[in-house]
């Protein structure tokens, strides 16, 4: 026979049990959301900041762009940092005479055409990159060659230029 203290340590052994504990849920922890909260309204802040500051320096770079043209001038230093001209190019593509359905032309009307003047070996199966065919494009700039009939009915090359500050030099 058990002693009423005998039954009470059975009834509280430390030994393991062999069914696991139940899992008790985290605990949702309100000082993670608001900080989650306050970084998400500063990224919002940062975002309009971020285009305001980026609408700023494309004005200032077509601002300076007729200065640095008219005094002939592709670059300068100024406090260490080089201020620059630089001409981005991309395909920009024309649009389709009315008897070929209007719109503009495509990557797949640039692939058509490039194929048709031997450059087919640039091209994936169905698309031209963006950056491949403003290369070919430069490449008949550069050689001052005109363009082959094929392709430029479907894209000519684009310019952009800006006035552009590399970093300052150690």
């Amino acid at each position: 026979m058990t002693t009423p203290d005998e039954a009470a340590a059975v009834a509280y052994d430390d030994t393991p049990s062999l069914e696991p504990a139940p899992e008790r849920p985290p605990v949702i922890d309100v000082t993670l959301i608001r900080e989650l909260a306050t970084i998400t309204d500063q990224l919002k802040a940062r975002e309009g900041e971020v285009k305001d500051l980026k609408e700023r320096k494309a004005r200032l770079s077509q601002e300076l762009l007729a200065p640095f043209e008219m005094h002939g001038v592709g670059s300068m230093r100024v406090d260490g940092r080089n201020a620059y001209v630089h001409t981005s190019t991309y395909p920009r593509y024309h649009e389709k005479p009315v008897e070929e359905g209007g719109g503009r032309y495509t990557a797949k009307d640039a692939v058509k055409a490039l194929r048709a003047i031997g450059r087919g070996a640039q091209v994936q199966p169905e698309t031209v990159s963006h950056q491949t065919l403003a290369a070919i494009l430069r490449e008949y700039r550069d050689a001052e060659l005109p363009v082959p009939d094929a392709l430029a009915k479907v894209v000519e090359l684009g310019e952009k230029p800006e006035v552009r500050v590399g970093a300052p030099r150690k």
